[in-house]
């Protein structure tokens, strides 16, 4: 018997090296933009949402995060497409902040127009039961509950990340997803990215 994976959905998993440190470092410059931004109205209910320009500023911690998430979306397009050529192109990017204190959740959204997005955890409020600040993607595939097996790996609709400080994820921008409330008292830190390729020297 040959079994083939067709139209399968890549989630990939990365750790940043030394992110106890690092993540100290992020808390406090997020705080510091934090008390001088009133924030944007995204996908986040409730909650805190940075202005888009994550990769333009300055802070030290936020630049030495920038070099580990593109490497992390270098790695994993190199990983699916190994002759794609990525020194032909320009990656083109954006990232933001979260901050979800209590209550504050984000609403099923995607993000169009791109080609990876990923989300970086600096701060995870411990959750001992209970699905609070749970990462949930939902499975792009229409009407594929008939099939019956809803309850299998391969056919389950949906599929849940309970993320730890110091990982991000990346996946692809198509791919729907949304987060449980955060339950706790401590406020839950993360940092969400897009990226898309243009090839150096277009106009577009």
């Amino acid at each position: 018997m040959k079994l083939d994976h067709l139209f399968s959905t890549p989630v990939f998993t990365f750790h940043v090296k030394d992110a106890d440190s690092l993540n100290v470092a992020l808390i406090n410059d997020i705080q510091a933009l934090r008390a001088t931004s009133q924030g944007l109205q995204r996908s986040n209910q409730k909650g805190w949402h940075s202005e888009n320009d994550f990769f333009k500023r300055e802070e030290p911690s936020f630049k030495k995060l920038a070099v580990a998430l593109m490497t992390g979306v270098k790695a994993a397009t190199q990983k699916l497409a190994p002759d794609y050529g990525l020194d032909n192109v320009d990656m083109l990017v954006e990232g933001w902040i979260n901050v979800n204190s209590t209550g504050a959740f984000n609403v099923p959204h995607d993000h169009p127009g791109y080609v990876w997005s990923g989300c970086y955890y600096v701060q995870v409020p411990p959750t001992p039961i209970g699905s609070s600040g749970v990462l949930e993607f939902l499975d792009p595939r229409t009407n594929i509950a008939v099939s019956g097996l809803s309850n299998t790996a391969a056919f389950s609709n949906k599929v849940q990340r309970k993320p730890k400080a110091g990982l991000f994820y990346i996946f692809p921008s198509y791919l729907m997803h949304w987060v449980y409330p955060n339950q706790e008292q401590d406020e839950r830190i993360s940092i969400a990215f897009n990226v898309r390729f243009v090839r150096k020297g277009s106009q577009g």
